[in-house]
């Protein structure tokens, strides 16, 4: 398994997150927008009452951020990850997970368009390909 490298952007934005949440990070993904998965149980905690550590983190680094909380039942992570798609049957096959029926457009139902296409259609949702790191 290749190592996972951080620049020093990344490094930093950890250390704020953090230092404002008061919850250890597990990973960090950056793609336009911070990722960070949180530990079991700590979601509550690191987004804050009414979303205030969430609100001021994205204040004070001027990007989106998302929080996801890490499970140890890989199917639960990849559900929390692609939230708020709703995968109607998510399998485990040789170590990971994929949904039953390609691609995700197939398997996902969500209320409205936008959450698979992002705000005004710019972003992806986090529907790539997800290994879960140790």
């Amino acid at each position: 398994m290749a190592r996972i490298k951080y620049d020093i952007n990344l490094i930093k934005y950890i250390s704020l997150f953090e230092s404002i949440t008061q919850v250890k990070v597990k990973d960090c993904i950056s793609n336009g927008r911070l990722t960070f998965i949180v530990h079991e149980g700590d979601l509550g905690k690191a987004v804050g009452k009414k979303g205030a550590n969430a609100k001021m983190l994205e204040n004070v680094i001027r990007k989106r951020i998302r929080m996801v909380e890490f499970s140890s039942e890989v199917t639960e992570f990849i559900k929390n990850l692609i939230y708020p798609i709703n995968a109607r049957e998510i399998a485990e096959k040789n170590g990971i997970d994929i949904p039953e029926q390609p691609p995700y457009t197939r398997t996902a139902q969500s209320s409205s368009g936008a959450g698979q296409r992002g705000k005004s259609g710019r972003e992806s949702h986090n529907s790539d390909t997800v290994k879960r790191s140790q």
